[in-house]
């Protein structure tokens, strides 16, 4: 206990030397992405909303947005299951880490024509660094002006997109929503949640 008093103490006294060091910019900028990082990381999806997300059986809403491969539509989904994914921010570990795991396991949707596209509020130029720095081989969209997010539902009053994952169906219906995202094997969770519903799909076909 007396060694941790010391070590608290020693660090109190270096605290005001540490942040002389920094300009007033460069200290407003690391509090910044502090604060990004504890958002990623503890913020729970559904927490800070400004209205209720959208449902299972909902029409996904109408847009058009900016991505890294050039202008997407809701209307360019339909035909196929697709996995819409919001995260908070690029770069951040837990939106990286869900991200690489979706690109880990890219092959398995791809095989079955599964639209993946991700979507945060960061603007283009960081949306196409990340998807290049990271190898993502699905396109990212550029929610800068918050208007998907706020139309989903996903987001919080911090500015930021929740962590929330939609699948939809073929016919633009949200088919099922995760509230709770296990980032490191979001592929996998996904992918299993997709083969149920469209088994069941076909049986209720058939």
């Amino acid at each position: 206990m007396n060694h941790l008093k010391k070590i608290l103490s020693n660090v109190k006294k270096g605290l005001p030397v540490i942040i002389k060091g920094f300009s007033l910019e460069a200290l407003i900028f690391i509090i910044f992405i502090f604060g990004i990082a504890v958002y990623d990381t503890f913020v729970k999806a559904g927490e800070l909303m400004d209205r209720e997300i959208l449902e299972i059986g909902e029409s996904i809403p109408e847009f058009e947005a900016s991505s890294t491969s050039g202008t997407i539509t809701s209307e360019d989904l339909k035909g196929n299951w697709s996995v819409l994914y919001f995260f908070p921010k690029s770069f951040t570990p837990g939106c990286t880490t869900q991200s690489c795991s979706l690109r880990d396991g890219y092959s398995n949707f791809d095989q079955k024509n599964i639209n993946v596209l991700g979507i945060s509020t960061d603007n283009l130029k960081t949306q196409r660094k990340f998807k290049k720095d990271k190898e993502l081989p699905f396109d990212l969209i550029a929610d800068s002006d918050k208007k998907i997010s706020q139309k989903f539902g996903v987001l919080g009053d911090l500015g930021f997109a929740s962590r929330i994952t939609f699948i939809v169906n073929p016919e633009g219906k949200i088919a099922y929503v995760f509230t709770s995202v296990r980032v490191g094997i979001h592929d996998q969770e996904v992918m299993e949640k997709i083969n149920i519903l469209s088994s069941l799909k076909e049986d209720k076909i058939s």
